[in-house]
C-alpha cells in the first residue's frame, strides 16, 4: 500500500500533475500569458500590411492619439523587424507580432478576458484569452443552443 502511494506520487511529481511552486513571469499587459506568433513571416507581413491601410483609410479615427502613436510604433517595429529577420522567424518577431495583434483585437473588439478553464474529459486546465466580442458570441450561441433543445423537448415530449 504504502509502496502504491509513493510510486503514485512520484509518476504524479514526474509528470508535473501535482502544482509546483513557479514563479509567474510579468508581463505588463495580461499578467502571465505570454502571445507569440508562429505563422510564416509573410503572413505577418501581410496582417501588418492590412492593419495599417486600415489605419490610413480613416477606420481607426475614434483612436485615441496615444493608441494611434502605439500602433504606428508597433507597424514600424515589425517591419524593421521583419527585415532584420530575413527568411527566418526569431522569438522577439514573435512576441512583437503577437503584442500587436492582441493590442488590435483588443482595440477593435474591447478588452481581452483570459481565464482557465478545463476541456471536457480531461482534468488539465490551460489558460484561455478571448475578446469581450468573442465572450458574447459564445454566450448568446449557447443561450441559443439551450433555447433550442427546450423547444425541441417541448415540442417532442
Amino acid at each position: 500500500m504504502l509502496r502504491n502511494l509513493l510510486l503514485s506520487v512520484t509518476l504524479a511529481i514526474g509528470t508535473g500533475l501535482l502544482p509546483l511552486p513557479v514563479q509567474a513571469q510579468s508581463t505588463p499587459i495580461r499578467g502571465t500569458v505570454e502571445m507569440r506568433v508562429y505563422k510564416p513571416l509573410d503572413e505577418i507581413a501581410d496582417y501588418v500590411a492590412a492593419v495599417d491601410r486600415r489605419l490610413k483609410w480613416g477606420r481607426y479615427d475614434l483612436l485615441k492619439s496615444k493608441e494611434r502613436v502605439w500602433m504606428n510604433r508597433q507597424i514600424a517595429l515589425i517591419r524593421a523587424e521583419l527585415a532584420r529577420a530575413g527568411a527566418e522567424r526569431n522569438a522577439q518577431l514573435q512576441v512583437l507580432a503577437g503584442e500587436f495583434e492582441i493590442g488590435v483585437i483588443r482595440l477593435e473588439e474591447g478588452a481581452i478576458t483570459c481565464r482557465t478553464e478545463r476541456p471536457t474529459g480531461t482534468r488539465f486546465e490551460e489558460n484561455r484569452c478571448y475578446s469581450q466580442k468573442r465572450l458574447r458570441e459564445d454566450e448568446e450561441r449557447s443561450r441559443d443552443a439551450i433555447r433550442d433543445w427546450q423547444r425541441l423537448k417541448t415540442i417532442a415530449g
